[in-house]
């Protein structure tokens, strides 16, 4: 049994379905008596989980729209607005609210979190993580996980994510930590800068902790094999307040914490829940104060893989691929996703990060593909080329006539300003 599920078990008594049960009900009670959006859901009856599916679904517009609608608590008692947008600066954004309460249930999951990696890797207790996170505002992501850590007596160091490579390395050099945590686009960054110069494998790094972004099995091999450590992943949201998924040793499937999130996939055409394979990740959580989220439609795709996992758990499992709804652009009746991208590129040694943008050239579509490479000589734009055209669905609308032929280019540097993902572009 992992930690994270020992971790429900002691919380729930180990009946986890009666317990959620009965936790919906006290959410639905709470939200229809003090939140202005969900006034109404006073008048559904909920008899069994079943029976969420009556309850209408909320969407990230409404978050944009009507976001202080939400609110269950005065402003007073709000200490954490995080301010989201979908894409770029611009626009409206959403707004999530967090009270105290909210951020000590957040660093507790976040401390479940490293420990059932901890578990999972074989680490001691008192194992040290570097954290590669942005720590320029109070509460931010850097203290949340800094204080989960402390409370399952882990020590966690920040270090800011824009200070170059080079400094990376000898600050890792100088703490000497079991665990470096950040998003899969900085360490492969970190990875393919450094290599050459330096044994990574000597550094004494025991997990690489990577999170936000999917990262394709050829990137996990890579890194695997470079940093000579284990590869386990985190996925999560600010929606759910960072509460999520997170990696075991079968290292192909996310559990997730169903203590403060009760989980739905579902067919994204016809909100109809489905028991196995692919839909769209729908959530409510059980126990927040200041904002809680009821049958929230995330947009994101993921795979839905019925029975226990190998590592022993009885937690719901989700395939690791998750297509983030900012990452899927449509050609036609067909979808790509950045995963699709990701899975190619990546097999380019020399590529340290890329950006992809779509448009339109007259009745065609076309697309840009934008890289920074570890060195500049060979045909870096045929590999680059190939491995865009090897995407199944890009080779499709090519060779019929409905696409251009991808355009690449080859910049010095690709800046992302602290944990922003990579997403698809449009233009």
């Amino acid at each position: 049994m992992i930690y994270l599920e020992k971790w429900i078990r002691d919380n729930t008594g180990g009946a986890v379905e009666q317990y959620q049960l009965s936790a919906l009900k006290n959410i639905l009670s709470y939200v229809s008596e003090r939140s202005v959006f969900y006034r109404d859901l006073a008048d559904y009856e909920i008899k069994s989980l079943d029976d969420l599916s009556k309850i209408p679904f909320t969407y990230p517009e409404n978050l944009k729209n009507e976001h202080y609608k939400f609110l269950c608590v005065s402003v007073t008692k709000i200490r954490r607005r995080f301010t989201l947008y979908t894409s770029g600066t611009t626009g409206t954004p959403k707004m999530v609210f967090f009270t105290q309460g909210d951020i000590d249930k957040i660093t507790d999951y976040m401390g479940v979190t490293s420990k059932t990696m901890a578990d999972c890797a074989g680490l001691p207790e008192g194992y040290k993580v570097v954290q590669l996170l942005p720590d320029s505002k109070p509460m931010s992501q850097a203290r949340l996980s800094t204080e989960g850590a402390e409370k399952v007596k882990a020590v966690a160091v920040t270090v800011q994510p824009t200070l170059d490579s080079e400094n990376i390395l000898e600050l890792i050099r100088e703490h000497k930590p079991d665990v470096l945590f950040g998003t899969p686009t900085r360490i492969y960054r970190i990875t393919q800068q450094c290599e050459e110069q330096h044994k990574l494998d000597k550094l004494g790094i025991k997990v690489l902790f990577i999170s936000s972004e999917y990262a394709p099995r050829v990137m996990d091999e890579r890194l695997e094999a470079l940093w000579g450590c284990q590869v386990y992943h985190y996925y999560g949201m600010t929606e759910t307040g960072f509460m999520g998924g997170v990696d075991c040793p079968s290292h192909d499937k996310l559990h997730f914490n169903e203590y403060d999130l009760l989980l739905e996939v579902i067919d994204p055409q016809t909100g109809t829940p489905v028991k196995k394979g692919e839909g769209e990740l729908v959530f409510t959580t059980l126990r927040r104060e200041a904002m809680p989220l009821i049958r929230y439609r995330t947009g994101d795709l993921v795979e839905l893989i019925p029975g226990k996992c190998s590592c022993g758990t009885s937690l719901i499992s989700l395939g690791r691929a998750i297509k983030r709804a900012e990452s899927l652009e449509k050609l036609e009746d067909e979808e790509v996703s950045l995963i699709d991208f990701d899975k190619v590129m990546y097999t380019v040694p020399q590529v340290i990060d890329y950006q992809v943008a779509f448009g339109k050239e007259g009745e065609k579509d076309t697309v840009i593909v934008t890289v920074e490479v570890t060195k500049s000589g060979g045909d870096i734009k045929g590999l680059v080329k190939d491995a865009v055209m090897s995407i199944s669905t890009i080779k499709k609308h090519v060779e019929a006539g409905h696409m251009s032929e991808p355009e690449i280019k080859v910049v010095d540097s690709i800046k992302r300003e602290g944990r922003a993902k990579k997403r698809i572009q449009r233009f």
